[in-house]
């Protein structure tokens, strides 16, 4: 059975570990935002947006 500092324990250590979660994930979308803003980042995202969308075509029109 769990006692009271235990408690504490899991509740500190589960607050740390969310936390620096988070921090990695906005970290992670402030370097992307930043690398996205460039041309040549966007014209190769829409390069493989629109090949992503013709295969999802070919295959609908392939399965009939």
């Amino acid at each position: 059975m769990l006692n009271r500092s235990d408690m504490f324990l899991v509740v500190g250590l589960t607050l740390v570990g969310l936390m620096m979660g988070l921090m990695l994930v906005a970290s992670f979308a402030s370097s992307a935002r930043r690398f996205f803003q460039s041309a040549r980042a966007q014209k190769g995202t829409n390069r493989t947006a629109g090949s992503l969308m013709v295969a999802a075509g070919a295959f609908l029109v392939a399965k009939g």
